[in-house]
């Protein structure tokens, strides 16, 4: 019997594998899907060059998550499919967890329609799914955490494991910290999740918060320990820490991000047509259709379910519920931010399709079932048949400007910190650079002066940012005709035109990106 559900699970995994490389596979060439990817590529490289964190180069990102895209070019190759394969492995992971836990609360059938649904959803829902996003690499922790913590007993182990794990996740993305500030909350407090004596209590909630806070506290101390062995502790704390909360807010209160949120999935939702298919459109109605009706019919059969049952899904209702609100808290909007609750709304939305599987209906829902995955799978396929007309007139599989500009400047003899890139910084990753400076990682951030505060100094602005990066004389610098990042800082903008205007001539342009060289001196 063991061997058995053994076999299952690995045959699950391996077909949620499948699924997963084959919506994400014909992305696997494309230089920039999310810019934010990468950034985390470039501080990733930078690892492996032997470098911590925030040192040579800077995002707001806590360490595990650069850690993570280490490993990918570690194991797979310094390329960008290898990225992508990490994050298709990351969405198989998660979805194969997602089964375990409607596995182990409901049944198998609904196990895999909700390892399906997050396959899906992390993959087409939006067109950053496509990429390996923090919020792949993020959930994995996340969810196996969430099912450790229904799955087993309340033994000092599994609550060990599980503070481990879910910390690992706000290490990844820092607002996951919410979701295990609840669950640490809930596990330890609530007398239901204790299937112990009244006097008991007390003694063993004690003991369950320790052993939580333990395993929380051995992952945050393993990614200070480098720094406090380099005496670098206030960095970290700036960059872990300060940075990320003066992010969150830094635009949005939790009201505006929320009404931010809604209306992009109402318009993703309303932009669904059959005809011409889009696979996040039909992705999104399934959700959300399945969603609403799957938390109703959970709320009416509430009673009839099993101490355990209502014990693993109260775990998971307050684990959604964390999750939401810390999207809310981000400061930001970004529509990725969403793909962190995907497993929970698969979960829920199985509820509602399941009973769909039975065999009285079973030839209907195959029907139906053929149609959405056509839908489903149509974008996909469109990317496909791209690859394969690339292939047959001889181009290159792998296309964007980055990859173009790479191959420019690899002719030019560069010495080390010698291109600025304001745009497409996945170049420094291919030619072997870094940025100029740490602040200068991500493009952008010179432009956020609540960031420049943590990753230079107090008082720093985007004009002194910039300033810094052009006292190093690079000798390439690679930019739009007009950078919309340093629109509302003019200052900034003025020093970045006058400084090529007179230091730089345009060198060339490949694909709308102008390559400015910098003058020889007399």
């Amino acid at each position: 019997m063991k061997k058995n559900k053994q076999f299952t699970s690995l045959l699950a995994f391996i077909i949620f594998l499948a699924a997963a490389l084959f919506l994400r596979l014909p992305y696997f060439f494309i230089d920039v899907i999310d810019w934010d990817e990468s950034t985390f590529i470039v501080i990733g490289q930078s690892i492996l060059d032997g470098h911590l964190p925030y040192t040579e180069t800077w995002d707001l990102k806590p360490p595990l998550l650069p850690a993570t895209f280490s490993l990918f070019i570690l194991f797979f190759g310094k390329n960008i499919a290898a990225i992508r394969m990490g994050g298709a492995i990351c969405v198989a992971l998660t979805s194969w967890i997602t089964y375990q836990i409607g596995r182990e609360l409901r049944s198998i059938q609904h196990g895999l329609i909700a390892g399906f649904l997050t396959t899906a959803s992390l993959s087409l829902i939006h067109s950053d799914a496509s990429a390996t996003m923090s919020e792949h690499i993020a959930i994995v922790p996340l969810m196996c955490g969430i099912w450790i913590t229904i799955n087993q007993k309340f033994s000092s182990k599994s609550v060990f494991i599980s503070g481990f794990l879910l910390t690992a996740s706000a290490l990844i993305r820092l607002n996951l910290a919410y979701v295990v500030i609840a669950i640490g909350i809930a596990i330890t407090a609530f007398p239901t999740f204790h299937c112990l004596r009244t006097k008991q209590y007390l003694k063993n909630a004690l003991a369950t918060g320790i052993c939580f806070t333990c395993g929380g506290a051995l992952i945050l101390s393993l990614t200070l320990l480098p720094y406090a062995l380099t005496n670098q502790s206030t960095l970290w704390w700036k960059s872990v820490v300060l940075a990320p909360l003066s992010y969150s807010n830094s635009r949005f209160t939790w009201s505006e991000a929320l009404t931010v949120h809604i209306k992009n999935i109402i318009e993703l939702i309303t932009d669904w047509q059959p005809i011409p298919p889009s696979s996040a459109s039909t992705t999104a109605v399934l959700l959300a259709a399945g969603t609403f009706s799957g938390i109703f019919i959970l709320i009416l059969k509430w009673k009839k379910y099993a101490a355990d049952e209502k014990r693993g899904l109260a775990i998971l209702c307050i684990s959604f519920l964390g999750t939401s609100i810390s999207i809310l808290k981000s400061g930001q909007a970004h529509f990725h931010y969403l793909f962190q609750i995907c497993p929970f709304l698969s979960f829920f939305a199985a509820e509602f399709y399941t009973p769909l599987t039975v065999r009285s209906r079973l030839p209907i829902t195959l029907t139906i079932g053929a149609f959405i995955s056509t839908l489903i799978f149509s974008t996909p396929c469109i990317a496909y048949k791209s690859n394969f007309d690339r292939i047959i007139q001889g181009e290159p599989l792998q296309t964007g400007p980055s990859f173009n500009i790479a191959k420019y400047l690899e002719k030019k003899n560069l010495a080390k910190n010698s291109v600025f890139m304001t745009k497409h910084h996945l170049t420094y990753w291919l030619i072997d650079q870094q940025p100029p400076t740490p602040s200068s990682t991500h493009p952008s951030n010179l432009a956020k002066d609540f960031l420049l505060q943590h990753s230079m100094y107090p008082g720093a602005t985007p004009y002194l940012a910039l300033k810094e990066v052009f006292d190093l004389h690079p000798r390439f610098v690679a930019a739009e005709q007009n950078i919309s990042y340093f629109r509302k800082y003019p200052k900034a903008l003025q020093l970045f035109k006058t400084t090529i205007q007179e230091q730089y001539k345009l060198d060339t342009t490949i694909d709308n990106i102008n390559i400015y060289q910098r003058r020889q001196r007399n």
